[in-house]
């Protein structure tokens, strides 16, 4: 995931690939200033080209006139996608009506779908996709950092109760043990700075952490030593792979989570790179 990509959301400043589109559409994709590239999808036995799929940032597929067989093809494009680290993102769209039921199916295989009514509808579905890629490049994804038993402040006693992945409106829970709660808050809490694994630790022996859950009537408390902090990471990472995959978010865990090394040394240095939310609740 490109961090330094400059934002814009201008006709031209992402590369289109579309599928199944009619020539009128195309030229007014092109009159309109985007780069485009035209294809088909592929089948099983031309695997390879789907890697021709991943140089654009949003491929385009005209749903109107396709069957239930057109969700099983984004999945395979979806999952190809995945595997030669792309971050294109699909968008399907369709000029008629469509069965709900169809468009949460495409949702689930990793797309985005809008109902349009001429070019300039699909050009703004466009570019509401492209702000929200550049959102994502630049802030990272959004978290919710749920503190359960709370007085409305971050005290010793609240519980770290959850984190989520939020998209859309939807939210999307980590599903992290307690260790992973903690060492995910930590560096929620110090985004701006790269800890390593001693700076964590410590960081986990203060008071908030020591008195974790003292709110709800039970301690939960758990040591986290040096030694184990790169497995949290890592299992960190997993959780995040897999809210992602479950909300059809094209993101690098290891973009995330990033790992730096210390200058003049081996020693690793963790940052998250992420836009947090905290939310505090009575229960």
């Amino acid at each position: 995931m490109a961090t330094d990509r400059a934002i814009s959301i201008e006709p031209g400043a992402r590369e289109l690939f579309c599928l199944r589109m009619s020539v009128p559409t195309l030229a007014a994709l092109r009159d309109s200033g985007y780069r485009i590239a035209v294809g088909n999808f592929p089948d099983d036995r031309t695997a390879e080209r789907w890697v021709a799929f991943s140089a654009a940032d949003i491929i385009l597929v005209d749903v109107t006139a396709c069957g239930k067989e057109s969700a099983e093809a984004i999945r395979k494009l979806r999952s190809a996608l995945c595997l030669v680290g792309s971050a294109s993102r699909i968008l399907c769209f369709s000029t008629t009506r469509r069965n709900p039921r169809f468009a949460i199916e495409l949702g689930k295989c990793g797309a985005r779908y809008a109902r349009v009514d001429g070019i300039g509808m699909l050009i703004e579905a466009i570019e509401i996709l492209g702000a929200e890629m550049s959102e994502l490049e630049r802030h990272g994804p959004c978290f919710l950092v749920v503190h359960r038993f709370s007085n409305g402040t971050c005290v010793p006693g609240e519980e770290i109760g959850g984190i989520e992945l939020l998209r859309g409106g939807e939210r999307y829970q980590l599903r992290l043990a307690l260790s992973q709660r903690f060492v995910f808050n930590l560096l929620a809490e110090n985004r701006a700075l790269a800890l390593d694994a001693f700076q964590i630790a410590a960081g986990l022996s203060s008071h908030f952490y020591r008195e974790h859950g003292r709110n709800a009537g039970i301690r939960q408390t758990v040591k986290v030593r040096v030694a184990t902090v790169k497995v949290i990471v890592a299992r960190i990472r997993k959780a995040m792979a897999g809210a992602f995959k479950e909300a059809g978010v094209v993101c690098d865990p290891y973009e995330v989570l990033r790992t730096v090394t210390a200058e003049g040394s081996s020693r690793a240095l963790y940052r998250l790179h992420a836009d947090i939310r905290l939310e505090h609740r009575l229960r």
